[in-house]
């Protein structure tokens, strides 16, 4: 299975790079309808996976949603621990998987924008993007939103604008 950089690749990868779960285990904890529609789609549309086998758990309103595919989780794995290489300029690479990330692991309160987790590869990436960062706080709020706008279901479901 010869995978090309796809956009939704990278999003799937984004996703990941948060992803407590088993190795080969491809999925996503949420509460947003419009994170679990997006990456259904992906799996069902883009990765052909049979929805058999696209998985469904329900934790008290959280659902897991997700897939086993151990050559894909490998790929995936690969793409997060080149992100600073891979996605040094602004293409729809970069904003696939910067929404992700954001997706996965982001929170908007009040003014302030948070990405949990961020390692220093995604922090170096952000930075050379024109998105400074202090820690897990986005400090360019607006220019996060915009450069996700399109690809992330969070930043869609919410209407969010800066």
């Amino acid at each position: 299975m010869k995978l090309k950089l796809e956009p939704y690749l990278c999003y799937l990868a984004g996703l990941q790079s948060r992803s407590h779960g088993e190795r080969n285990s491809i999925g996503v904890f949420t509460k947003s309808e419009a994170l679990e529609q997006k990456f259904v789609g992906i799996a069902l549309k883009d990765l052909k996976i049979s929805p058999n086998h696209v998985l469904v758990e329900d934790n008290n309103g959280v659902h897991h949603v997700y897939f086993y595919h151990s050559r894909l989780g490998a790929r995936l794995r690969e793409i997060s621990e080149k992100c600073n290489i891979l996605f040094k300029m602004p293409t729809a690479q970069t904003r696939s998987y910067i929404a992700g990330i954001f997706d996965a692991s982001g929170r908007i309160s009040g003014k302030n924008l948070y990405v949990g987790g961020l390692s220093a590869a995604e922090t170096i990436m952000l930075q050379s993007l024109g998105i400074q960062t202090s820690g897990d706080r986005i400090r360019s709020v607006g220019r996060l939103i915009d450069f996700v706008r399109g690809f992330s279901a969070t930043v869609e479901g919410m209407g969010v604008s800066y």
